[in-house]
Order: C-alpha cells, then sequence, then structure tokens
C-alpha cells in the first residue's frame, strides 16, 4: 500500500494493487480528524467475483489508517511563580517580610537572613535589637529541632555573620550538631566549612574530643569540594589551632599539599599571599626550598594579569621579598619582586586612567582609530590602482614604439 499526501487540496489518497481505488476526503474542515472513505466501483477480474449470484454493486469492507493533524495547543496565561528571588529584594524588604515570619518554610526563612548578609549597610546595624527581626529569633529557636541540617546551617551562619550574640542561638546549633550528628555527615562542602568555622570559634575552649575528632576527620572528604576562599581559610584555621605543625602531618601532606602543588591558582592573589604566610610558618620554605621556588612561586605570572587591587599587590610585594630571610636565593626573589611591581605600577596609573575615563570617550577613540585605520587601506590600494595604470600605459607606448620585424 502507498500513502501519498497533497497538502495544496487537503486531499488524502491511497492508491491499491487489488484493482480498488478510493478516496478519503475530510467533510468537516473544522475538525481535522474526521474522515471518510468515498468509494469508486471498477470492474473487478479477481475469481471471487465470479459467481452469478454476486449482484453488484456490492459493500466491500475497506481498511484505512486515519492521518492525524498535529493537535492544536490552547494558549494558557502563564501563572507567575510563586518563588520570591530574596537576593532581588532591599534590605528594608528583606526586613519586611519577617512580618510573616510564621508563614515562611525552612528555605525562604534562611533565604531572608542569608541575603540580608550580603547587604553592605547589615554589619553597620545592630539587627539583632531589630523589632522585625527579635519575633523570628524566637520563632526559629522554637521550630529549629525539626528544620533540616542544611537550612539550620545557613541560618545559622547567616546569624555568625550578622555578629548576632543571643547565647541561646550557640548553645541551640551546638545541641542539633550534637544530636543530629548522623544527618551532618551528608550536607555540602560550604555548610561544613561554615560550621567548621562556628565550631572553632565559639566552641574552641569547651570544644569535646568527639565534636573535635568528627570535624578534623570529616574536613578531608570536603576540601576538594569547597571554594578558593573557604579552603585558604580551613588552612589558617588548623594551622593557628596546632592542627596542622609541620609539613610531614598528614592534612598536609595528604590534602592541602595537594592543592597547593596542583591548583594553587585557584586561591587568587590574597589567598595565594595568606598561603605563603602559612608555608612560612610550618617552616616549608626552608625545608621544601625546591617546591616553593620551583612550583609555588611561578603561579604569580599566572595570578598577576587578573589583578586589580593594588593593597593586594602591595602585600605580596612585602611576603615575597621576606623569603630572602628563609634562605631563598635573592635573584629569585628580585625577579618576582620587579613582576609585581609592574603590575602595581599599571593597576595605579594606567588602568586606574582607563577606569576613570568616561565609556563614551573610549568608544570615539575606537571609532577614530578605526577610521584612520580605513582611510590608511584605501589610500594603499588607490595607490596600487594607479601604479598598475601607468605601468599598462607604458607597456603600450613600448610595443608602438617597436620596430616592426
Amino acid at each position: 500500500m502507498k500513502y501519498m499526501q497533497r497538502t495544496n487540496l487537503k486531499i488524502f489518497k491511497r492508491e491499491s494493487n487489488e484493482g480498488i481505488n478510493f478516496k478519503l476526503t475530510r467533510i468537516d474542515r473544522n475538525n481535522p480528524f474526521t474522515i471518510i472513505p468515498q468509494k469508486i466501483y471498477t470492474d473487478f477480474n479477481r475469481k471471487s467475483f465470479k459467481r452469478h449470484t454476486i449482484k453488484f454493486p456490492i459493500k466491500i469492507p475497506i481498511w484505512y489508517q486515519p492521518i492525524y493533524a498535529p493537535r492544536e495547543v490552547e494558549r494558557t496565561i502563564r501563572e507567575l511563580p510563586k518563588h520570591v528571588n530574596y537576593a532581588h529584594l532591599t534590605g528594608n524588604q528583606l526586613l519586611l517580610t519577617l512580618l510573616r515570619y510564621d508563614e515562611l518554610n525552612q528555605e525562604e526563612f534562611s533565604e531572608v537572613f542569608f541575603n540580608l548578609v550580603r547587604k553592605p549597610e547589615s554589619k553597620n546595624l545592630n539587627l539583632e535589637e531589630n523589632e522585625l527581626v527579635k519575633p523570628a529569633i524566637e520563632h526559629f529557636l522554637r521550630t529549629v529541632d525539626g528544620w533540616t541540617v542544611d537550612y539550620a546551617t545557613k541560618t545559622i551562619w547567616a546569624f555568625y555573620e550578622l555578629g548576632f550574640k543571643d547565647e541561646r542561638i550557640w548553645i541551640k546549633a551546638r545541641f542539633l550538631f550534637n544530636s543530629k550528628i548522623y544527618a551532618f555527615e551528608d550536607i555540602s562542602s560550604t555548610h561544613f566549612a561554615h560550621l567548621f568555622i562556628i565550631f572553632w570559634d565559639k566552641y574552641k575552649a569547651d570544644m569535646t574530643a568527639n565534636e573535635r575528632e568528627m570535624l578534623i576527620d570529616q574536613l578531608p572528604r570536603y576540601l576538594k569540594k569547597m571554594n578558593p576562599q573557604s579552603i585558604i581559610k580551613m588552612f589558617e584555621i588548623v594551622v593557628d589551632n596546632g592542627i596542622i605543625t609541620n609539613r610531614s602531618d598528614y592534612l598536609y601532606d595528604r590534602h592541602f599539599f595537594m592543592i597547593l602543588w596542583k591548583t594553587p591558582a585557584i586561591l587568587g592573589v590574597d589567598g595565594f599571599r595568606r598561603a605563603l604566610v602559612l608555608l612560612k610558618r610550618l617552616k616549608v620554605v626552608s625545608e621544601d626550598m625546591p617546591f616553593v621556588v620551583d612550583e609555588f612561586l611561578p603561579t604569580i605570572k599566572k595570578l598577576l594579569p587578573d589583578c586589580v587591587n593594588n593593597e593586594e599587590l602591595n602585600q605580596l610585594i612585602e611576603e615575597v621579598e621576606d623569603l630572602a630571610n628563609y634562605g631563598v636565593d635573592s635573584k629569585v626573589v628580585d625577579d618576582y619582586s620587579k613582576m609585581i611591581f609592574q603590575r602595581l605600577t599599571y593597576v595605579e596609573t594606567k588602568l586606574k586612567l582607563l577606569n576613570e575615563t568616561e565609556f563614551i570617550e573610549i568608544v570615539k577613540a575606537d571609532l577614530r582609530q578605526f577610521k584612520e585605520k580605513k582611510l590608511a587601506e584605501l589610500a594603499a590600494k588607490k595607490e596600487e590602482r594607479a601604479k598598475k595604470t601607468l605601468k599598462k600605459e607604458q607597456d603600450k607606448q613600448a610595443a608602438v614604439s617597436a620596430p616592426a620585424l
């Protein structure tokens, strides 16, 4: 069977090899699914129709497969999303959202405080005594026992960044950690970093052996997935608290060293400088100088093109120049110091001038340069064309003046 669709006439036709021809036509133009056969009878030469008892015309069952048009989808008005993007709200809007704190779920409650931390003016205010924030804190302390550890940790970290001093918050956070310690093993690396920082800041004096062991044992598991700022912060905490005392310790040798060796460029200029300070404290510079000189310091070349902060560059120059006191070759120190100083000079002069220049002036200068370039190209083409024309005329004159053979 062959099927042929003639879309211009809107007729569906099937041809049969058995001597039966018929057409399939639409009878209802408004409903494309209504299709009926239109029979056309012809002469039959088959044996089954040679009996004299058969009277024509006869009804022959016709089998056909309807061809469906694509379903028309009704257009509906798109509903607005119910989720509010709290990152786009102002500080006052976030505070006003806390008027309905009892209607917010765990995610929304944590997002409100987390985005308050991102507002620069929030750290200069005492939000803990704000009349809109106080009831929300009380609601959190009453209901946090039933929260998931991710949202609870996110909210507690926001309280920590905002400088809240209510002891009930930190007692509740510690109780939550010890009562749901099994759940804290599956939190994200970012939340673990926040938890690690809070514990070593708030509970350092009376931290139990079980809490200390759990945090240190779980640190390698999350370290590689942390962002660069968290990595260098973890490095500072473990060195400051005597967890790493020399380069042969397990945490340094198997984890922090691998990051500083394979991917030191992710730390940025400020993180690189802080890591260099810690390497001096651990005596890695003097005891493992080939690593510092041949592997670690060359990262400065990759970091400088992206650095535009003159304060970070000034601090980095001081730390690099201090390497001479740890036995590093003075020539190596001078080379890297000059390299950093060149970038510092560019940032303080040319880059600063570019930033102060209005954008429209930069565009105008680019357009002038492009116009001058195109005019020079047109002049060169015109001169070349004139040379070719002159050469053709000279060849013609030479051909005319040449003696005939």
